[in-house]
């Protein structure tokens, strides 16, 4: 007897179609699941069989949000969250849902089955003015083998780091576009002895002697720097947006 390769695996068959996993039932919706990193998607093909693909519909996710549904399933995280959404009764997907289309027109999740102890990928979208619904039974081997793959062609896809280092080269390129003006610190803004600050800080407050504290604000509009504003207690311990009432201590601001 001869033994040939001639014959693709599964995997194989997957592989040549570019789909990182495939859910088929027996009479009713199957599932495709193919990476389109180039125009930052994910595309769940859902298809009834029979149909000749004329009922079908696709469902386009943020590879992030994919990412972190494939790593709260390799974690374990997934099976958890769905037992617990299961123990409050909740039929449908809930935390791990994607949204799109208008209106939201589309989502595509996963959920627990309501006829077994297994999980389901929910895909919806609306077409002749009501929605449709296909439901694709999936259990925990799937899930995982569907995580892994899915992990792997992302991390070699190169997705994430590409948009890294675009994000550093878009933020290389606006601070280019930045003049003095907008780095350094300008001429106090003129106010009043007592004042209604409506302003940013920028900075974690630093401790000083006697229990005071001091942060750089700027005006809200303007941006422009206005001081340090000195604080007795610690109420206030981030940088951000603040309203509060100050009085002049030398060329800063006091908390009153």
């Amino acid at each position: 007897m001869v033994i040939t390769a001639d014959k693709k695996s599964k995997r194989q068959d997957l592989d040549s179609k570019g789909i990182i996993a495939s859910m088929y039932t027996q009479n009713a919706w199957f599932v495709n699941v193919t990476p389109a990193f180039k125009i930052d998607k994910v595309k769940f093909s859902f298809v009834m069989k029979g149909s000749k693909g004329k009922e079908a519909f696709d469902v386009y996710a943020d590879p992030m949000i994919v990412k972190i549904w494939a790593d709260d399933i390799r974690s374990g995280r997934f099976f958890t969250v769905l037992k617990q959404e299961k123990a409050e009764g909740l039929q449908y997907p809930t935390l791990y849902k994607f949204v799109t289309g208008e209106n939201g027109a589309k989502h595509v999740g996963f959920m627990n089955s309501s006829k077994s102890a297994g999980y389901v990928i929910n895909g919806k979208t609306f077409t002749d003015g009501k929605n449709k619904f296909a439901n694709v039974p999936v259990d925990y081997i799937w899930l995982r083998t569907f995580a892994e793959w899915y992990l792997a062609a992302l991390e070699n896809s190169n997705w994430i780091k590409n948009h890294a280092n675009a994000i550093i080269s878009g933020s290389e390129a606006y601070r280019n576009e930045l003049d003095d003006t907008d780095e350094e610190p300008v001429e106090n803004v003129a106010l009043p002895d007592e004042v209604d600050l409506h302003c940013e800080m920028y900075g974690e407050i630093t401790s000083h002697k006697e229990g005071w504290r001091s942060v750089e604000i700027r005006d809200i509009e303007t941006h422009k720097y206005i001081g340090k504003l000195w604080v007795k207690d610690e109420s206030l311990n981030m940088a951000g947006p603040i309203d509060t009432k100050a009085k002049k201590k030398g060329d800063n601001y006091q908390k009153i």
